[in-house]
């Protein structure tokens, strides 16, 4: 969103200083910007071998653009020079193959990699300190998870060449018949299923154009000519691909030493048919198989030789009859040394095996920056295939605060999202030089079939971006974004949104973004009920349908994880979402879009819990996400909710330490040297003090020193505390300063007054976590109550003596 003010939030959070690519580094805080470098990498949080490949489960990877049919198999292959996305189905009974043609895609996301081979590039954003505000009100906001992408392109300093794109047409559609043959199949299919960009005509391909480098990174990226090309943006908190239909159905999956075997069963004929017209055309075909790993898998194929020298093609065979016959592709090439190991790779287009390559066996999600000391940490999968390590994080971050720093892409174009910068006739974040806060790494944590990851919690003043996009929709381009959030975290604010957003410094106006919104803010549209509601963000206005009425085919949405989805390309776009633990999605609009936002005029970058004009006021939790260039099918998007599913979301606890009864009395007492004979207290409606409390003490100064443990007002896995001598009153935050209010049962009381709990940073007693605001944790500074984060904007944000500052003994009440 861009044309709206509202009321400034609080605002601190922890300041950044210059994150270094090796693992572990320190820096002391910076006063100003520094950058946050997106190359290699920071310590890893994996274990075992350095190979990747999938979970035992064996799950499916494919194109986000192509339809199933029967059991199928995809792999997005980056032939020549043409980035053409395709996919193969098996038809049960013949065993032959069938394609479709499909939209490019690009996925982000925070953990399950996506079917793109390309290098990564890095995108940086600069980390400063936060400045000075703090103001009275009561905003919430809430945390969310990474899922780790399967596949994931070379890092900046690998310098792996990516996928260059010629001049070609979208493949032909064909279908398995039972003889075993390949027939053609019928022209596309109805608007609401085809993507703009399918041909039932063959590809024809030219010499690829060569690979542009950038001259900073090193890195080779793609160059397009006019054929179509394949970019995801894909963000998990999970290593296993999120979505079967971007992956490559792997049915074989076993560890030998240093070698990764792979069987990729039946790929698609029109792959091979491509070959075939390449064949005497192309002289050195890069064939990169997106092949359920980091990196792509990169066969040199030379076609001017018709592939029949085994010497010179390192025993390439190539066995095919065209047309009514059954297409086999051998490729056999042993000699391929990089990095650490030397692998053998056999390609076979009909069944594929591959084993070489220097892959990462856990691929990074997300990086996480520590307060104490400011050393760093990407945070990756517990095996391939897996969630995030989770405990590798909560080592690193033991007796300290930490905030997530990076959100890596996982399709390997780069798309990292980082600190969001101001926007200069837009809003400045809460931080020194208008930068947004960044989030804390463990407001979000979650279950995924029984394992703990973490989600990104984002609270007002809280944005990531990215203004250096590589493979994002522009202009009216077709597009297709899907998230996972937190259906109960949400307000009724600007602007809680994932998606496609301007990269100019300046607020660019309406129509240059297409962007997911999650919220109760009902500006130029909204759903039946009060909301929250899923709502596309076309830039000044909010819509659920084409028109700024109410759209009743739209329920408030109840569930606690939330599959939403937004598509549109020329003319059309689609509104989906359901349950993501199980269940259908539901389509809640599909049509024109609404007056003056068509054509669309995107810009290509990226955001993340911000809008467009880096409006910072709205909350929720993200999980996942996935940006597409290219407009996915409805039945892809069943399969991404099926798959969705199967992760097996669940709530995960969100207090540690010493347990704490609902129910029962207590008092709080401080474990400064010094101070350690005082109690969090207070005098009516003032704000919170701590006062030396004795046996002796009158009795209305130790019922001002007592607190009632309820469960949360605002989340009931945390806790409220309410006074002893004030029932129906309870410690709340208001402006970053904590108080004793009366509960008026408003949904910005209950979360404001809500605290989670965990092992206190010194080691003694616990520390006191605000559940709207998980970088602050209840701090005393001169004998009064905050919330504080860890070196912050606010005075009373200080590092120093904050891990004493933040413990307390929890004892029993003084009455």
């Amino acid at each position: 969103m861009s044309t709206r003010t509202s009321a400034s939030t609080p605002t601190a959070s922890t300041s950044m200083a210059t994150t270094s690519s090796v693992s572990e580094s320190t820096s002391p805080h910076a006063s100003t910007p520094t950058s946050l470098p997106t190359g290699p990498s920071t310590e890893s949080t994996s274990s075992g071998a350095t190979t990747s490949g999938v979970t035992s489960k064996g799950t499916s990877s494919e194109t986000l653009m192509s339809e199933p049919t029967a059991t199928s198999t995809r792999s997005t292959t980056t032939i020549s020079g043409s980035s053409t996305s395709v996919n193969t189905s098996k038809s049960p009974s013949s065993g032959a193959t069938t394609s479709l043609s499909s939209a490019t895609t690009s996925m982000s996301g925070s953990g399950t990699s996506l079917v793109t081979p390309t290098s990564e590039s890095t995108s940086q954003t600069s980390p400063v300190t936060p400045s000075s505000q703090s103001t009275r009100q009561t905003q919430s906001t809430s945390p969310t998870s990474f899922i780790t992408p399967t596949s994931q392109s070379t890092s900046p300093t690998s310098g792996v060449n990516t996928p260059t794109t010629g001049s070609g047409t979208s493949i032909s559609t064909s279908k398995a018949t039972s003889s075993g043959v390949t027939t053609p199949m019928s022209g596309p299919s109805t608007l609401s299923d085809t993507p703009s960009s399918q041909s039932t005509s063959p590809a024809s391909f030219v010499t690829p154009t060569s690979p542009s480098t950038n001259p900073t990174s090193g890195v080779t990226t793609p160059t397009t000519g006019s054929g179509t090309s394949v970019n995801h943006v894909y963000y998990r908190i999970w290593h296993q691909p999120s979505i079967d239909v971007y992956r490559i159905h792997v049915l074989l999956y076993q560890r030998i030493w240093h070698h990764v075997w792979i069987a990729i069963y039946r790929v698609h004929v029109p792959v091979i048919l491509i070959l075939l017209l390449l064949d005497r055309k192309v002289n050195n075909v890069s064939l990169y198989i997106n092949n359920f790993f980091n990196r792509p898998i990169l066969v040199p194929i030379n076609l001017s030789q018709h592939c029949h020298d085994v010497q010179q093609q390192q025993q390439l065979q190539f066995q095919h009859a065209f047309k009514y016959q059954q297409l086999k592709f051998k490729h056999k090439y042993d000699s391929f040394q990089q990095q650490q190991q030397q692998q053998q790779q056999f390609v076979q287009l009909n069944n594929i095996f591959v084993s070489r390559g220097h892959f990462y066996s856990m691929r990074r999600l997300y990086q996480v920056i520590r307060g104490s000391d400011n050393a760093v940490r990407d945070i990756t999968a517990l095996s391939p295939g897996g969630v995030a390590n989770a405990a590798a994080q909560d080592t690193f971050c033991a007796n300290t605060t930490c905030l997530i720093s990076i959100i890596y892409d996982q399709s390997g174009y780069g798309n990292h999202l980082t600190q969001a910068p101001p926007i200069s006739n837009g809003y400045d974040g809460p931080e020194a030089n208008g930068y947004d806060h960044l989030a804390s790494a463990i407001g979000a944590p979650v279950l995924l079939n029984g394992q703990k990851a973490y989600g990104v919690f984002i609270p007002p003043g809280t944005g990531y971006r990215n203004i250096v996009p590589s493979g994002i929709a522009t202009g009216d381009s077709p597009q297709g974004i899907y998230t996972v959030v937190d259906g109960t975290h949400y307000n009724d604010d600007f602007c809680f949104t994932y998606g496609n957003a301007q990269i100019t410094p300046t607020d660019s106006g309406g129509g240059t973004m297409e962007a997911l919104y999650f919220g109760s803010d009902g500006f130029s549209g909204s759903g039946a009920g009060s909301g929250p509601w899923p709502m596309a963000d076309f830039g000044n206005g909010l819509y659920t349908a084409n028109t700024s009425t109410q759209n009743p085919a739209l329920p408030s949405i109840t569930n606690r994880f939330f599959t939403g989805i937004l598509k549109g390309r020329p003319g059309n776009w689609a509104l989906r979402g359901g349950d993501a633990t199980s269940g259908a999605l539901t389509t809640y609009y599909n049509g024109s879009r609404p007056a003056g936002f068509d054509p669309l005029n995107k810009q290509g970058g990226i955001i993340l819990g911000i809008g467009n004009n880096n409006i910072n006021f709205g909350q929720g939790t993200f999980y996942e996400g996935v940006l597409t260039s290219g407009y996915p099918r409805t039945s892809i998007d069943n399969q991404v909710q099926a798959n969705i599913n199967a992760a097996g979301y669940k709530i995960a606890p969100l207090v540690s330490g010493p347990p704490l009864t609902v129910g029962g009395t207590i008092s709080i007492q401080l474990t400064t040297p010094g101070f350690d004979t005082r109690y969090l207290a207070h005098a009516g409606t003032a704000q919170v003090t701590t006062e030396v409390v004795t046996a002796a003490s009158s009795l209305t100064l130790r019922q001002q020193a007592s607190w009632t443990v309820r469960q949360g007002l605002g989340n009931a896995g945390c806790y409220s505390f309410e006074s002893r001598d004030i029932p129906g009153s309870y410690l709340r935050q208001t402006g970053f300063l904590l108080y004793v209010d009366a509960n008026d049962n408003s949904k910005g009381f209950g979360e404001d007054a809500t605290f989670c709990t965990q092992a206190g940073f010194n080691g003694k007693g616990v520390s006191i976590r605000s559940w709207e605001y998980p970088t602050r944790f209840v701090r005393h500074q001169n004998n009064l109550g905050y919330i504080a984060s860890n070196g912050g904007v606010e005075n009373f944000d200080a590092a120093g003596a904050f891990s004493n500052d933040t413990s307390f003994l929890v004892n029993a009440a003084w009455a």
